[in-house]
């Protein structure tokens, strides 16, 4: 993950904070920005602060990330950004942001953390998962969500740890009660806050059917690792709106 922060108070006394949150890849996560009135009111801790959005689970409708090069040896990053921000709560106030990012000699932490990844890049159809989360039942079942920039989400489901799973493929269609994955695009209203709360009932899940095959269980760094790939066809009423071939995925048990 890179996270970029700029904050810098200008010659009229507002302040500026510049949040940019990018996969490693250039892929935009979220963007926060804050505004704040020093000018009218001498106690800093009063004054008044307007706090600008990228929108929830859709960022990219209306924010670019353009020019993106990152060398992570040579500690190198640079990216071009531009677009549109809402006021939290108050979607009608709006901003505009473009500028320009260049650093040297960025600093090398590395990390032992395995995140999980679901990865499908086409002419037609995108998903780069930005975040990631797991539900286990103590029947065994696990639901792993994984959630794009561009207002997807998929339900990956097994019905055992994946760690206990054999090396080869596993068969699913709109029948199937687990070792399923499920595509869901969002269909709800016009949101930008930082609760970005899910409600089932705001997420149309298409009819799924498809093969999840799972390549390689390693271990690296302590942690039990998956790798695979998942081909499968999404449709809408048996009309066929994404056929996807090769999506990646990797699953950790963090």
């Amino acid at each position: 993950m890179i996270f970029i922060s700029i904050d810098f108070i200008d010659k009229g006394r507002i302040g500026h904070r510049i949040d940019l949150n990018l996969t490693k890849h250039g892929d935009l996560k979220e963007v926060f920005y804050a505004v704040t009135d020093y000018a009218s009111n001498n106690d800093f801790n009063r004054s008044k602060t307007k706090t600008y959005l990228s929108l929830n689970f859709y960022p990219v409708s209306t924010f670019g990330i353009t020019n993106f090069s990152y060398n992570y040896d040579l500690g190198k990053l640079s990216f071009d950004f531009e677009g549109r921000l809402f006021e939290e709560f108050n979607y009608a106030d709006f901003t505009e942001l473009s500028g320009s990012i260049s650093l040297q000699n960025i600093e090398k932490n590395p990390c032992s953390f395995i995140p999980h990844r679901l990865e499908y890049r086409s002419e037609n159809f995108n998903f780069i998962s930005i975040d990631s989360h797991t539900i286990g039942f103590s029947n065994g079942l696990q639901n792993h969500w994984f959630s794009s920039n561009n207002g997807y989400r998929i339900l990956f489901t097994t019905s055992h740890d994946l760690w206990n799973s054999q090396l080869g493929q596993i068969y699913f269609d709109e029948t199937t009660q687990a070792d399923y994955v499920k595509l869901k695009k969002y269909i709800g209203p016009f949101l930008a806050d930082q609760r970005k709360v899910i409600n089932s009932d705001e997420w149309y899940t298409y009819e799924s059917t498809g093969i999840i095959i799972i390549e390689k269980l390693y271990i690296e760094n302590k942690r039990k690792v998956m790798e695979g790939r998942i081909d499968f066809v999404a449709k809408s009423n048996d009309l066929v709106i994404h056929e996807v071939r090769g999506m990646k995925f990797r699953i950790t048990d963090h």
